[in-house]
């Protein structure tokens, strides 16, 4: 922080409610810690760096319709914008949630409101392309991601799946 800017915080932390007043008509009950994260702290479920110039792809993963998803997309937004490029430059971030509940998606496409519009795309896994089912070509997880995909679920497709699994090497994977 700068030497003016602290000069300037000290002089609303000395007589903030006051200064408020006389500028904004607004009365102050209680100023609150500056002292922010942002917004509560979490992890992204995957983010990945695009070919060209900082292009990011954000995928969020769901399993119910959870009415915080915008304020949650951006508060990764904004600190993934700081984290890579503190701000500074063009920041391209395509942020996607994927569904793979059961019920209906009824999730939000956008927050629209408090003075904040701000979009990202929500689709449910049925919704989204994905190969054909093939279990001697494709890695376990394509064809997994496959049949998650389904809209009808094909029983010897998850049986070969299945079989599959047991013989993966890795204990967390074959759970």
């Amino acid at each position: 922080m700068g030497t003016y800017d602290l000069y300037l915080k000290n002089l609303f932390d000395d007589d903030g409610e006051e200064i408020i007043r006389n500028l904004f008509g607004e009365e102050v009950t209680k100023q609150e810690n500056t002292d922010l994260l942002l917004g509560v702290p979490r992890f992204a479920d995957d983010w990945y760096q695009l070919e060209g110039d900082n292009r990011f792809l954000h995928l969020e993963f769901q399993s119910t319709n959870d009415y915080t998803m915008g304020w949650r997309m951006a508060n990764y937004r904004a600190a993934m914008a700081f984290k890579k490029v503190g701000w500074r430059k063009p920041f391209d971030l395509r942020q996607v949630a994927i569904y793979f509940g059961n019920d209906p998606l009824r999730m939000s496409r956008k927050i629209s409101e408090h003075r904040l519009s701000f979009g990202y795309e929500v689709y449910d896994i049925r919704e989204l392309p994905h190969p054909q089912f093939d279990i001697h070509n494709h890695a376990f997880n394509v064809n997994l991601m496959t049949l998650l995909g389904e809209a009808t679920p094909r029983l010897r497709n998850w049986q070969s799946l299945i079989s599959q699994a047991c013989f993966l090497p890795d204990e967390t994977l074959r759970s």
